[in-house]
């Protein structure tokens, strides 16, 4: 129940821009800028965050990605040597969430501004699924048609992963399936309880009613745990309206 209120609360994204600043900073601003003139909802860290953990952070969001953006050069994975770098610690997360089988599923697609590019021989074992991506050339001075390739290769890649596994969903729709486990889970214990309370209660209590003294208040409470004292009473009293 508590992972279903924390995925209500947090938004998803239909994509995640994954880069190095240093790198292709205006690439992937553009890119930004194109997928959300198509109306997508897209995470890119044009702005830092502010105090707390930046790392517990940018695994939220992955988590809430439909698909994870990869911006390769040839020089992405030099720093994927340290187990601390940030693309590394967010793929190594992506991919073993899939190998787990879950029903939500992220993909990933690299995306390359050179047509020429190779897979460098220096990517850790640890991300090394990678390769197995195919990865999309777009031109940087192209990027509405670029942004179409990428449309096209998510269609083709949930395809094939539908035919595999039926029961796969993207992680919007995984987020809306799990918030209508959880209404429908509360209703069922509202209605649940609504039951035990209508069929085993012997008396309701008149809550609106103050309790005067010491003596009223321990005769409630004999009402809730003692039903023959709760039957005596009542005889008396009919016993003495008759008299």
């Amino acid at each position: 129940m508590i992972t279903c209120k924390v995925v209500a609360k947090l938004s998803t994204y239909d994509y995640f821009i994954s880069y190095r600043r240093e790198e292709y900073l205006s690439e992937s601003r553009a890119l930004f800028d194109a997928l959300e003139s198509a109306g997508k909802r897209v995470y890119h860290d044009t702005k830092r965050w502010g105090f707390g953990d930046y790392t517990k952070r940018l695994k939220r969001t992955y988590t809430h990605s439909n698909t994870i953006l990869l911006l390769l050069s040839p020089t992405l994975f030099n720093k994927c040597i340290h187990e601390d770098d940030l693309i590394r610690k967010g793929l190594e997360y992506v991919f073993s969430h899939n190998k787990k089988r879950l029903r939500a599923y992220h993909l990933v697609i690299p995306v390359c501004f050179n047509p020429d590019f190779a897979w460098p021989s220096n990517i850790p074992s640890q991300i090394s699924e990678i390769k197995r991506c195919h990865w999309v050339y777009i031109n940087p001075s192209q990027m509405e048609k670029g942004i179409r390739v990428i449309f096209e290769k998510e269609q083709e890649l949930w395809g094939n992963l539908r035919e595999e596994r039926s029961n796969v969903l993207t992680i919007s729709e995984y987020s809306s399936y799990l918030k209508k486990v959880f209404c429908a889970s509360t209703v069922f214990l509202i209605v649940f309880c609504s039951f035990l309370l209508w069929a085993f209660w012997s008396e309701p209590l008149d809550i609106r009613k103050p309790i005067q003294s010491w003596g009223e208040a321990q005769k409630l409470v004999a009402r809730t745990i003692d039903d023959d004292y709760f039957k005596d009473e009542e005889k008396k009293k009919n016993a003495f309206l008759l008299y």
